[in-house]
């Protein structure tokens, strides 16, 4: 979570007990430089591949701007030298771009 950038919200509409609709309110923008050094996920990534056993990589963001290309390529590049398979949630802006 970061200051500048608004948490998604969820609002159900029920009527007679019955969910008929649900309405977003999020941004998705990608996170700010600033905070993308914050969140350290290029670095959480390197780590868990250099010391733990990955058998796939899933991208999965559903358009919330954490994924950036700068991260699926980085990610992308690693995963190919350690020969780990990459998959993709198709709702992604970015993943054209791999």
């Amino acid at each position: 979570m970061t200051p500048d950038r608004k948490t998604t919200e969820k609002n159900r509409v029920i009527s007679n007990g019955q969910h008929i609709a649900r309405v977003d309110e999020e941004t998705t923008e990608y996170l700010l430089p600033r905070n993308r050094k914050k969140h350290l996920l290029n670095s959480i990534i390197r780590n868990d591949l250099k010391n733990r056993m990955i058998d796939v990589i899933i991208f999965v963001d559903y358009d919330k701007g954490v994924i950036t290309p700068s991260i699926i390529k980085k990610v992308t590049s690693l995963a190919k030298l350690k020969n780990i398979p990459i998959a993709a949630d198709p709702k992604k802006r970015n993943f054209k771009t791999v």
